[in-house]
């Protein structure tokens, strides 16, 4: 009996004990899962309101579907879609043997080429003479970015846009311009893919360490040629969206002269000695064509390149595979 009271005596004080320590022990907390840093900043498409500026920011933001990793069942068939999260209609290997074909031909082209540039702006290679003709030559595409032409601008850009920039503000690191569409002359389906519509503006950076780079002049109705830069860059991993260096076409005198942005502020004499040079070739930074034309040339340029059919080009006949 003794030995049973002292038994029942120790089990109540160690269940004292217990109890006790229960409120000063640190329970386990369950883990949130860790998220890795992405590119891609998921975006709430809202209606479009017409009374309302709705300024579009580049900054800290890529295409929201983003590489050919991001696949769409079709029935049993799986199609990727490319980095501006444009569907292909093909699976990862299709595209894969595309780009291998593409290759193949680029190699016959343009020997010396080892770069996937003209692939990565959707160029069609099986257009090499017609877009010879209308004075873009594909030989000359590693040429220094700050040289290209408006017509070799047209098909080394992946948005065209026309337009005025109406500001520019400090985020404390680079200037941010703010771009007011009035028209798409390319890429609106890229736009429309990213907002869900075009936009009313769109913002991109300043880039004064680029070489032929000038800050943007304000109010003035111009030419805007965008590209996207690599996703793994420096400039990448912060906009989805840059200015090609020394492209932008200004409109001055009513339309009547196109002139490059960054010949905007010389002198009329300077000008007058450039306008001869172009005159004789030895130019071909000047324009001496008028806003319109200018235009009417670019939509010539991407209606014979057409990169939205890109996917449906055979690069190579069924006998040379």
């Amino acid at each position: 009996m003794k030995k049973i009271i002292i038994a029942t005596l120790v089990f109540a004080l160690l269940a004292t004990v217990f109890a006790m320590s229960g409120d000063g022990v640190q329970q386990p907390v369950k883990q949130e899962k860790g998220t890795e840093a992405v590119y891609v900043k998921s975006e709430q498409v809202q209606p479009v309101d017409k009374s309302v500026q709705e300024p579009q920011y580049a900054q800290s933001t890529q295409p929201e579907v983003t590489g050919r990793d991001q696949e769409q069942k079709s029935g049993e068939r799986v199609t990727v879609k490319d980095d501006f999260g444009i569907e292909t209609g093909m699976t990862k290997e299709e595209l894969e043997k595309f780009k291998e074909e593409y290759m193949q031909l680029h190699q016959k082209l343009i020997p010396w080429g080892r770069t996937t540039m003209l692939f990565d702006y959707k160029i069609d290679l099986t257009k090499y003479d017609d877009l010879k003709k209308l004075g873009v030559d594909l030989k000359n595409a590693g040429s220094f970015a700050e040289s290209k032409t408006y017509k070799e601008n047209s098909i080394y850009s992946h948005i065209i846009i026309i337009g005025r920039t109406v500001s520019m503000e400090s985020n404390g690191m680079e200037d941010i311009n703010t771009l007011e569409i009035e028209y798409v002359l390319k890429g609106e389906e890229i736009l429309i893919n990213k907002f869900g519509r075009i936009p009313k503006t769109l913002e991109y950076p300043s880039q004064p360490n680029v070489v032929g780079e000038t800050q943007p002049v304000i109010g003035i109705k111009a030419i805007y040629f965008l590209a996207y830069p690599h996703p793994q860059s420096k400039m990448g991993k912060k906009y989805w969206i840059m200015r090609r260096p020394a492209s932008t076409i200004l409109s001055i005198e009513n339309g009547r002269v196109a002139i490059k942005e960054s010949l905007f502020n010389a002198d009329t004499e300077f000008l007058e000695q450039y306008k001869e040079m172009a005159e004789e070739g030895k130019a071909s930074s000047y324009i001496l064509e008028s806003f319109d034309e200018v235009i009417e040339k670019i939509v010539k340029i991407v209606e014979v390149n057409n990169p939205k059919a890109f996917y449906q080009i055979k690069f190579m006949d069924e006998e040379d595979k």
